[in-house]
């Protein structure tokens, strides 16, 4: 365990040297309403974004990610207690997933043409659609590259998010919010709530979401 649960407040430490790292007020309910109404009400332009929109987004994201690489690899030995190695390499694997995810987005996500058997004069496309608010529960083992990953594919899909860090490592994703908020610009396209089984267990049963990466 690398946190304790007092007060409403999540006292994160390093599991290696015990040193206290940092406090994060854990949300309540209704704080996590008013995010969830914000993230469906950006959801409603976002869902119709065009993909080259948020590739570029995420291009912005990744670029201010390596530009903040020192900070990540403090905060992640600091709540994980790795060592800064591991830390860089998770790094590296987060941002070139990120790279290669805008770029198999094109394909992956374009418009297909299917066949109409014996309906010559008929043409059948599949169409991907965004669902709309996505909500995630990240773990704590790798806070970055296991968060990195579904969030970026929600949004490349069109989907907001609203995700629930490990309450043993929230300051990898506390400062991975911080960069995404500089980055772009819209903050409520990504959103993040913190605490433990309460707050998962809503995130996952509200109708607010709807689906869950």
């Amino acid at each position: 365990m690398s946190v304790r649960i007092e007060s409403n407040v999540l006292n994160v430490f390093n599991p290696a040297t015990g040193k206290d790292v940092g406090t994060i007020p854990i949300s309540t309910i209704n704080e996590m309403n008013v995010i969830f109404t914000a993230s469906k009400k950006a959801a409603v332009d976002y869902n119709i974004s065009s993909l080259h929109y948020r590739g570029r987004l995420i291009t912005k994201f990744r670029k201010q990610m390596v530009a903040r690489m020192d900070d990540f690899i403090q905060i992640i030995c600091d709540e994980t207690g790795k060592k800064s190695e591991e830390a860089v390499t998770e790094i590296f694997t987060s941002v070139e997933h990120m790279k290669q995810a805008v770029k198999l987005s094109k394909v992956a996500l374009s418009p297909e043409r299917r066949r109409t058997g014996l309906l010559k004069t008929k043409k059948a496309t599949v169409v991907y659609e965004p669902m709309g608010v996505a909500g995630i529960i990240s773990p704590w083992n790798y806070p970055l590259i296991l968060t990195v990953t579904p969030l970026i594919e929600a949004l490349l899909a069109g989907n907001t998010v609203v995700l629930k860090p490990s309450e043993q490592t929230p300051l990898t994703v506390k400062l991975l919010k911080e960069v995404w908020d500089d980055a772009t610009n819209v903050v409520d396209i990504f959103q993040v709530v913190y605490g433990a089984g309460e707050v998962g267990h809503h995130l996952v049963t509200t109708s607010e979401t709807d689906v869950i990466c």
